[in-house]
């Protein structure tokens, strides 16, 4: 499940918040802070590095 950047759409908020989406179908998430639907801005990209086993990095 990718987690993506989304964007109040109340010009007098604007705040910026990530939230995990399960699919593309599901509908827009409400801004945390003032409760307006937001936009989606950006994909953030997954990490390169994962959880290995050993409670270590792995590259």
């Amino acid at each position: 499940m990718p987690i993506y950047e989304f964007k109040c759409s109340n010009f007098a908020c604007r705040k910026k918040f990530e939230k995990l989406v399960k699919d593309d179908t599901q509908k827009a998430p409400k801004c945390p802070s003032c409760g307006a639907t937001a936009k989606r801005v950006v994909f953030s990209a997954p990490s390169p590095f994962q959880w290995g086993r050993g409670g270590s990095w792995n590259k």
